[in-house]
């Protein structure tokens, strides 16, 4: 499938009304650009653990954790959901991963990108961005400790710690943890419970 870059425009209740997507888990996996070798490893395998019990992975598509998690996912079979955000006419996605994108569109991955406001700055667009991914999700894995994560005072840290940790929004529909740190995700990866 041919993709321009600036003229493919997904709305977000159609994917997520899309029938591959009823009745099934959609998990967030969120981190870091630049991870360590362990981090990257956890991410790949949370998005593969994913793909074999059928959960949908929703993230950013930026670099990092996020490109990690959609690999692991992607090449076990899974679907994943990329959140973009776009500014004045850019999407904003690193350029290896719109390669990386053009390349799986058709193999499970599906891309919503939040439209342009003409009155939100670049970084107001972001997190706009990760609003859509924190209120789709049903649970969210942060493949950082808590601590570290509480000492971040950006992005999307900063939302997670402002607008749900401090709130003590922290529980999903169904009264489970929302949010799961890496001690959790660690406890997780030999435990299928978690999903």
């Amino acid at each position: 499938m041919e993709i321009n870059k600036n003229e493919y425009y997904v709305n977000t209740v159609v994917v997520l009304n899309k029938e591959i997507y009823k009745d099934k888990k959609i998990y967030a996996i969120i981190g870091t650009r630049e991870p360590n070798r362990y981090e990257k490893d956890i991410a790949y395998n949370l998005g593969r653990r994913f793909a074999i019990k059928d959960i949908v992975v929703i993230t950013g598509g930026a670099n990092g954790i996020d490109y990690y998690a959609t690999d692991g996912c992607l090449r076990n079979g899974g679907n994943v959901i990329w959140v973009l955000a776009k500014f004045k006419d850019d999407i904003l996605i690193p350029q290896k991963n719109f390669d990386y994108a053009l390349n799986n569109i058709e193999n499970g991955l599906d891309i919503i990108i939040i439209d342009y406001i003409e009155e939100l700055t670049l970084k107001q667009q972001y997190l706009e961005r990760n609003i859509v991914i924190l209120e789709t999700a049903t649970k969210i894995f942060i493949p950082m400790y808590y601590d570290d994560c509480m000492k971040k005072k950006y992005g999307v840290y900063k939302q997670i710690k402002n607008n749900y940790l401090k709130n003590k929004n922290i529980y999903n529909k169904d009264n489970n943890k929302k949010f799961i740190f890496m001690h959790d995700i660690i406890r997780a990866i030999g435990n299928s419970n978690i999903f």
